[in-house]
């Protein structure tokens, strides 16, 4: 049992901030020129850009809710900029051609009844300027006399520019085409651009759509029988629209006291659940209060977990950051991300203090304040370490990032990026650690597999607990099928935990020390098989109701909360589901101190990465113990920049 201990602890405070990497997608064909637009049958204004512009205010729902049309442009852009050709800001030239370009019929032919169709449409929705600035550009060559009024620089348009002929003998297939509007609640504009499948489906069948954002309004023209098509298909869609409220008061003040943003744009965006204050009877709104609405009402608790995620914040941790961001031997340089940071971090502008040197350079010898960073660790400001706990000290390698729009403040918020670039190769030449100093067997898979779950006291419905009650994390081994092995489950209680960081930019890595001290609050399995977990029924329930099969074949089911007896207290107390990582393990020998080695799977929120960490001791180190690890500490960093 002390080896599964001694792997426990050093693992359970270790840093899991990566960093970020975003794909920039190009507009330039392999030979380098640019490629030309594709024909759109999405096209999406404002009121003012499709000079549609209603003259009396909407009332009635949209007066309630929370999102002003600006806001909702700002909440839609990312899906609206896949599907529309025309951007939902103000119309440049540009943008007003291809509006024009997208309402050209494909039939060479068109039947009178049609081409006046066309013809009104075109005038409803251009200015004059509009179309002979569209004539002037897109088709030089063809006069176009300042003596035509609207209706006949529309037909030259039509029949010169387009190339087609319009006759009363040719019934063109699109002669049919109707037009119906759709006047629309903001939740329902939410929802419907949430369906891109479903809009990609209408355009296949050359339905051509207007969306008008200010006024809340789709305009569709097509053949009627698919416009009523479209009518049943919304009808469908809206009538799925699940709520539930939900009071975010506290979590308000938790964000505010963590200085933090409630990323609730990309929230709405990764889930498909929209947000609207909610209100009272006389139609007031109600601080604080929100309803959820979402297609099928599966996503509330993932909001919920998102939203905790995105807090990042720890009350019982206390962090110190030790970098010369003045010293002007020292750069900021960009961080250009990868997809292993969680996902809170990865839309962050992201620095690292560096050194610019010649990289054939000897590296400079590592020099750390050992004594300045025991007293942070252990000195008399610091928590003492509680009776009935295990402490651990430890140091993380990595890099820590600086939040650029953070740089100029007194305390700049930092990520910290456990992944060393090339370490591997290092780390893997170390010899095996074993318990007994033994030989390893070479044909036994030396790596060692855990589920991390992390879960914090919930804020919801107005509860005090996140700042009373400590974050817990559930561990378990999984085994040669990658199922958990319930025998091995234990609960830690994170009762306190000191970081002080130090940013080596004349050195390959950063450098992170870490005194966790934790609680167990369950009993090891073999102590109590009968009985086990009798005092923890809440505790017991959730790993009844989980499904922790990493194999691939079965679903994962991670219960969305947990009732925990604290010591101390009788009645339980909620805990809400954070996050769980998958990590594969291995010990090695660095200097006769652990070395772990963990590659973590986090899914696409919590991403992919690698953590080197060196243990120091499971207990509190004496002044002159904590100065041979950082010596040690330093060794390594050598090592890793001369091999």
């Amino acid at each position: 049992m002390f080896l599964g201990r001694n792997r426990f602890l050093h693992t359970t405070r270790a840093l899991r901030q990566l960093e970020i990497e975003t794909a920039v997608l190009s507009t330039k064909s392999p030979s380098g020129k640019k490629k030309p637009p594709k024909k759109q049958n999405l096209i999406i204004l404002n009121a003012s850009q499709s000079k549609l512009q209603r003259k009396k205010k909407r009332r009635g729902i949209l007066d309630s809710l929370s999102l002003t049309p600006e806001e909702l442009r700002l909440q839609m852009r990312e899906t609206s900029k896949i599907l529309s050709a025309v951007p939902i800001t103000d119309s440049t030239p540009d943008q007003i051609r291809q509006t024009i370009n997208a309402l050209k019929p494909q039939d060479k032919i068109l039947s009178k009844i049609r081409a006046t169709q066309l013809s009104e449409d075109i005038s409803k929705m251009f200015t004059v300027q509009q179309l002979r600035n569209y004539a002037r550009v897109e088709f030089p060559s063809i006069p176009m006399p300042h003596s035509l009024n609207k209706s006949e620089l529309i037909g030259r348009i039509i029949v010169k520019c387009w190339e087609r002929e319009i006759s009363t003998a040719a019934v063109g297939s699109d002669e049919l085409i109707s037009q119906r509007n759709f006047d629309l609640t903001k939740k329902q504009m939410f929802f419907l651009f949430s369906q891109k499948s479903i809009i990609d489906n209408w355009m296949r069948a050359n339905v051509k759509i207007l969306v008008l954002i200010d006024s809340l309004q789709m305009i569709v023209r097509a053949p009627e029988s698919h416009i009523q098509y479209i009518e049943l298909a919304l009808n469908r869609i809206f009538k799925n629209i699940k709520s539930e409220d939900v009071d975010l008061g506290k979590v308000k003040e938790l964000f505010e006291t963590a200085n933090e943003t409630v990323l609730l744009d990309d929230i709405q965006e990764m889930t498909g659940v929209f947000f609207e204050a909610k209100t009272n009877d006389e139609g007031e709104t109600l601080p604080n209060e929100f309803v959820m609405s979402s297609l099928g009402g599966k996503k509330f608790d993932q909001v919920k977990r998102l939203i905790l995620w995105s807090l990042d914040y720890n009350p019982f941790t206390k962090v110190n950051i030790h970098a010369e961001t003045k010293n002007s031997k020292f750069k900021m340089f960009k961080h250009y991300p990868d997809n292993s940071l969680p996902w809170i971090h990865r839309k962050k502008s992201l620095m690292r203090l560096r050194e610019p040197r010649n990289l054939l350079g000897l590296p400079a010898p590592v020099k750390l304040d050992s004594d300045k960073l025991y007293e942070e660790l252990y000195g008399d400001d610091t928590k003492p370490i509680a009776s009935g706990t295990d402490s651990v000290t430890a140091v993380s390698f990595g890099h820590i990032l600086f939040e650029e729009s953070t740089l100029n403040t007194p305390n700049p918020k930092v990520v910290v990026n456990t992944d060393i670039p090339f370490a591997h190769e290092r780390i893997h030449k170390l010899p095996l650690y074993t318990f007994d100093g033994s030989e390893p067997d070479s044909t036994v898979d030396p790596h060692i597999y855990y589920a991390q779950i992390r879960l914090v006291p919930s804020p919801y419905n107005q509860s005090n607990n996140y700042m009373s009650f400590p974050p817990l994390e559930f561990w378990v081994e999984t085994d040669q099928d990658n199922k958990a092995r319930m025998d091995t489950f234990r609960v830690l209680a994170i009762t306190n935990e000191i970081n002080s960081s130090v940013s080596l930019p004349a050195h390959s890595t950063d450098v992170k020390f870490v005194r966790s001290d934790t609680k167990e609050l369950v009993e090891p399995f073999t102590n109590s098989q009968e009985n086990w977990m009798d005092d923890q029924p809440g505790v017991k329930k959730f790993l009844n109701d989980a499904v922790l099969d990493f194999s691939g074949k079965t679903a994962i089911k991670v219960p969305q909360s947990c009732d925990v007896i604290l010591p101390g207290h009788t009645e339980p107390v909620r805990y809400d589901y954070v996050y769980m990582t998958h990590r594969k393990q291995v010990d090695l020998v660095f200097n006769d101190r652990i070395l772990s080695y963990t590659v973590l799977e986090g899914g696409s929120l919590g991403g992919r990465t690698t953590e080197v960490i060196m243990v120091g001791k499971d207990e509190k180190m004496s002044k002159e113990e904590f100065k041979g690890f950082v010596k040690d500490c330093e060794e390594f960093i050598h090592s890793l920049e001369i091999h």
